[in-house]
């Protein structure tokens, strides 16, 4: 994720109000979904919800504010009128209490540290997967339907702790590059 796709916003903020109501309200959310899977027009997600054009752009404009939506494109229609096309932000959203001051509430800091728990969290994903499909290969069918592990826990272990270690390694080289 980059620094943009991180919002940090107090308790006390204005826009903490406005993406509540955008949460609570079932079109907004529908066509927060719709952003995400792909671009559309207002008239086109109007069509597809059966809503209201100007329902549609509410909601959108309630999403631009809070930054979740964007415009992704501007075409041409038939009339030669300028027509948004717009998609979802990939965006995680941090709330912090009112009392942080502004200079934490921007703090770079915060935003690696997210960044840092989503790579540790792949490396994870990978190690357990590798593990999994590791453990599949390594049952023996016996007589009468049991399994015997073939010897081979060791290499279960040491395949996946190399992986988790590895992505350590790079994390910390790449804090190193950005440091200087």
């Amino acid at each position: 994720m980059t620094e943009e796709e991180i919002k940090i916003y107090t308790t006390e903020d204005e826009k903490i109000n406005l993406l509540g109501k955008i949460m609570s309200s079932e079109p907004a959310r529908k066509i927060l979904q719709l952003l995400f899977e792909n671009e559309f027009t207002a008239t086109q997600i109007a069509q597809e919800m059966n809503l209201s054009v100007q329902l549609v752009k509410y909601h959108i404009n309630n999403m631009q504010d809070v930054g979740i939506v964007k415009v992704s494109k501007i075409e041409k229609n038939s009339k030669n009128q300028d027509m948004n096309y717009y998609n979802a932000s990939k965006f995680a959203i941090v709330i912090v209490p009112s009392q942080v001051s502004e200079r934490t509430r921007k703090s770079k800091s915060l935003k690696r540290s997210i960044k840092t728990i989503y790579r540790l969290v792949g490396f994870t994903a990978t190690s357990f997967v590798s593990w999994v499909v590791l453990g599949s290969q390594n049952e023996v069918p016996m007589r009468g339907g049991i399994v015997e592990p073939s010897g081979m826990e060791l290499f279960q272990i040491i395949i996946p702790s190399i992986i988790i270690i590895s992505g350590v390694l790079i994390e910390m080289i790449i804090l190193r590059k950005n440091k200087k």
